[in-house]
């Protein structure tokens, strides 16, 4: 048996897995409640789950599971193909502050 997060659903994973169109409705629905860019790629990933998302993209786990401890000192490219599966890009923008 694998090990599996608390927010890992066997359902959910299956949708966010298999069709793309409620992934991004998954994923854009999170960011439209005002979530945090970053817990919203924690969520997403762990429903999806980081075993299937290595699998997908041959990024090894272990670099997966670094990547959301700190996904704001990601590379755009490196976002974008870990959420390639699910339909979904990443377009980061300089903000003045």
């Amino acid at each position: 048996m694998s090990f599996r997060s608390e927010s890992w659903d066997k359902e959910i994973a299956y949708q966010l897995q298999h069709d793309k169109a409620y992934a991004r409705h998954f994923i854009e629905k999170l960011v439209k409640a005002g979530e945090d860019p970053d817990e919203v790629l924690r969520r997403v990933v762990r429903a999806y789950g980081v075993k299937e998302l290595s699998d997908k993209t041959a990024l090894r786990p272990q670099s997966i599971v670094r990547l959301l401890r700190a996904p704001a000192n990601a590379k755009e490219e490196t976002l974008n193909k870990l959420l390639k599966p699910m339909g979904v890009r990443v377009q980061r923008a300089l903000a003045f502050v």
